[in-house]
């Protein structure tokens, strides 16, 4: 009753792609399209008053937020204020929940995925986080075309992962190392093309 979902994005245009694809899921489906209305950015079930809805990670338009559900997307990439609004928005229910997911971020020290990541492995006796990693980074030795360690990290693949559009970004039309952290999700760093290594 009253539940709010929320998925929080980059920017607007990443928010709008996202409602995007939850509005043609509930077009789509018969159940969902007979209980739920669709408006220009939000998803309604009258029934139970219940909304979904998108927002961009600006801190400022977060604060005092009361969510069953957040999903933050891109974490690896997003600020530090962002996911500390929203993890401290939790609390104001009985159940509030925050999804955060992503591939790492181009800096591993100064990343909030990263940080989760090292908690997680550092205290697995704190029940109040899950962590689940879809990684090839135990294999960081192997090639980037080792289609093992594509399989690995991209539970999408061969589904609305394109395996032939991995092998059409391999080195050296991408930088290995960005090819390593977005699709082997590696705490890879870049090296290469600076001033100095």
């Amino acid at each position: 009753e009253g539940a709010t979902v929320c998925v929080v994005a980059v920017d607007e245009r990443q928010a709008g792609i996202v409602f995007g694809i939850a509005r043609r899921m509930t077009e789509l489906s018969e159940d969902l399209s007979a209980r739920c209305q669709v408006f220009k950015e939000r998803l309604y079930i009258p029934a139970r008053d219940a909304h979904f809805h998108c927002l961009p990670a600006e801190p400022k338009r977060l604060e005092g937020l009361d969510y069953n559900l957040a999903i933050l997307d891109e974490a690896g990439v997003m600020s530090r204020d962002t996911y500390e609004v929203l993890t401290l928005a939790q609390g104001k229910r009985e159940q509030s929940t925050l999804v955060a997911i992503g591939t790492p971020g181009p800096d591993p020290h100064n990343n909030v995925l990263a940080d989760l990541r090292t908690y997680a492995l550092d205290h697995p006796e704190d029940r109040s986080l899950v962590w689940r990693e879809f990684s090839a980074a135990d294999f960081s030795d192997h090639p980037v075309d080792c289609e093992h360690c594509w399989e690995i990290a991209n539970p999408a693949l061969d589904d609305f992962l394109h395996r032939d559009a991995l092998h059409a970004l391999l080195p050296p039309k991408t930088r290995e190392s960005t090819f390593r952290r977005a699709r082997l999700c590696q705490f890879a760093l870049d090296t290469e093309g600076k001033f100095l290594p």
